[in-house]
C-alpha cells in the first residue's frame, strides 16, 4: 500500500511536469491508457472465460468507466493550475463525499461518528481554501470536482454486480480513458509525439500497473483500519515533490484544513471498519 500511495502520487508530478510543458492532457491519457490496456491483456491473460462482452455492456460498467475519465480529465487539468500537494490534500476529500452521498442517496445507515467526520472534513476543505479571501482561486475547485466524481465513482462500484470481475472493471476503464483523449484530437490538437515521450508515457503506464495491483493485494489481504492511514502517505510525498520541484511551499491554513481532511478520513475508515466486523 506505500509503494502504490508513492507511485501514485509520482505519477501525478510527472502529469504535472509533462502538461506544464505543454503536452495535452488527451495525448497524455491516449498514449498511457494503450500502454495500460497492453499491460492488463497481457496480465489477464488465460484467465478463463472472464471476457465476456455483456460485462462490458452492463450499464453500471460503462458508467464507471465513463466517471473514471471524467475523473482523469479534471485531476489532470487541477494538476496542471495547482500545487500538487494542494490537489492531493482536497482530493482526499472523496471518502467523506462518498459517507454524505450514500447517506442522502442511497439511503446507507450513517451513524453521529461518520457524520461529524463528514462535518470535520468540510472545516477542512473551508479552512484550507478559504472561500471569500483574497486567497481563494476557483481552481482550488477542480480537485473538489475531482473528489466528487470519485465518490460517485465509488458509489457505483458498490452497486456492481458480484460476477463482474475486477479485470473487466479494470479494463473497461481503462478503454473509456484511453478514447477520451483520442476524443479530444479535434479540440486539443496533438504536437507530433516523440519517442521520448513516448518512453516516458510506458513507463509511466507500466509502474501505474504494477502499483494498481500492489493496491489490490493490500486492500484484499490487509486490515482496512490499518491500510487507511498509510493512504496518506501521498501527502507528505506530493508536499515534497512540490518542494523540490516547483519550490511550492503550503501555508498554515493549507496545513490547518490538511490535517482536518485527513482526520476525517481516517476517522471514516475506521469507523467503516469497526461496524464491518460488527456484521
Amino acid at each position: 500500500m506505500a509503494f502504490a500511495s508513492v507511485v501514485f502520487t509520482v505519477n501525478d508530478a510527472l502529469v504535472k511536469v509533462l502538461t506544464g510543458e505543454g503536452v495535452p492532457i488527451g495525448l497524455i491519457l491516449a498514449v498511457r491508457g494503450l500502454f495500460m490496456a497492453l499491460i492488463f491483456l497481457v496480465l489477464f491473460r488465460g484467465q478463463g472465460d472472464d471476457w465476456r462482452l455483456y460485462q462490458f455492456k452492463d450499464p453500471l460498467v460503462v458508467l464507471r468507466a465513463c466517471a473514471e475519465a471524467a475523473l482523469s480529465w479534471v485531476m489532470f487539468t487541477s494538476l496542471m493550475l495547482l500545487p500538487i500537494a494542494t490537489v492531493t490534500a482536497l482530493f482526499f476529500t472523496t471518502p467523506m463525499l462518498a459517507t454524505a452521498l450514500g447517506a442522502l442517496f442511497l439511503g446507507e445507515r450513517v451513524r453521529i461518528w461518520r457524520w461529524t467526520a463528514v462535518v470535520l472534513g468540510f472545516v477542512g476543505i473551508l479552512i484550507a481554501t478559504r472561500p471569500g479571501s483574497a486567497a481563494f482561486e476557483p481552481t482550488l475547485l477542480l480537485p473538489l470536482l475531482a473528489a466528487l466524481i470519485a465518490a460517485l465513482r465509488d458509489l457505483i462500484t458498490r452497486r456492481l454486480a458480484h460476477g463482474i470481475p475486477t479485470r473487466v472493471v479494470a479494463m473497461s476503464t481503462t478503454v473509456a480513458t484511453c478514447l477520451s483523449g483520442f476524443a479530444s484530437i479535434p479540440l486539443l490538437p496533438w504536437p507530433p509525439l516523440e519517442l521520448t515521450l513516448v518512453g516516458i508515457l510506458a513507463g509511466s503506464a507500466l509502474i501505474s500497473g504494477v502499483a494498481l495491483f500492489a493496491y489490490i493485494g493490500a486492500s484484499r489481504l490487509g486490515e482496512i483500519s490499518f491500510l487507511a492511514p498509510i493512504r496518506y502517505l501521498s501527502l507528505p510525498t506530493a508536499g515534497l515533490l512540490g518542494f523540490l520541484v516547483w519550490g511550492d511551499l503550503p501555508d498554515r491554513w493549507a496545513l490547518a484544513g490538511t490535517a482536518l481532511i485527513v482526520g476525517s478520513g481516517v476517522l471514516i475508515f475506521y469507523r467503516e471498519q469497526r461496524l464491518a466486523r460488527r456484521r
